[in-house]
């Protein structure tokens, strides 16, 4: 690899898909990309990428007898670099969909400090798409994030967030996010360019090429992600 080339990987299951998205791949980068479905009805998609490399990360679900969700979660690697976060390689980002109790989950795999990030929730049901986007959440190396988007009421409504810091299942704080506002082409779009700038920056490294990207999941996996 020569220059810095976006990727996609996507794993598409029955009444859903997972991806990771906007792999801003520079000369030299490693990284791995997992989808899993360590039980009936939760799917998860998980990154690892060195400290260069802060991929979106992106699915959706159809939902029985009732509206379609999208999600959309970014590291921030602009906030995260002014508030000395660090982005050191080793440190995986995780989303999983709980399509029983309709909960999002992110987690940060580092073993120290805290790290910043966006999300989008886009609601599309007969009345229309809604859209939920706030900045700068910080969680924890090792805790999780639970999102309930089956709760969140509509646009410009907050949304309920609960944070378990040891992800053992104890919720140790709950908050309500505000609702940021922007349509969902317009929240994105300002996502994708911040991706696009990294990718930039990237190239003008001047990093050597030579090492390989490895992934266990294929894109457009067609649903083999081991779920039931």
């Amino acid at each position: 690899m020569k220059k810095t080339e976006k990727q996609e990987v996507t794993s598409i299951g029955p009444g859903y898909y997972t991806e990771v998205e906007g792999l801003a791949l520079t000369p030299g980068s490693l990284g791995q990309v997992i989808f899993s479905s360590p039980k009936k009805g939760y799917e998860e998609v998980s990154y690892l990428f060195d400290g260069n490399a802060s991929p979106r990360l992106k699915a959706g679900i159809n939902t029985e007898n009732g509206p379609a969700y999208e999600f959309l979660v970014t590291k921030n690697r602009i906030n995260n670099s002014i508030n000395k976060v660090s982005n050191a390689s080793g440190k995986a980002t995780r989303m999983g969909i709980d399509r029983k109790s309709n909960r999002l989950k992110i987690k940060s795999n580092g073993l120290e400090g805290r790290e910043m990030y966006d999300l989008i929730v886009a609601r599309l049901s007969k009345k229309g798409p809604e859209v939920f986007s706030h900045s700068d959440i910080a969680l924890d190396a090792g805790a999780a994030m639970i999102v309930d988007y089956s709760s969140w009421e509509g646009e410009g409504h907050a949304m309920t967030i609960t944070i378990d810091e040891n992800d053992d299942g104890t919720v140790d704080e709950a908050f309500d996010l505000a609702d940021e506002g922007g349509t969902f082409g317009e929240v994105t779009s300002e996502n994708n360019q911040m991706t696009e700038a990294e990718a930039d920056e990237g190239d003008a490294s001047g990093t050597e090429s030579g090492a390989e990207t490895g992934s266990d999941g294929d894109a457009d996996a067609g649903g083999d992600s081991g779920s039931d």
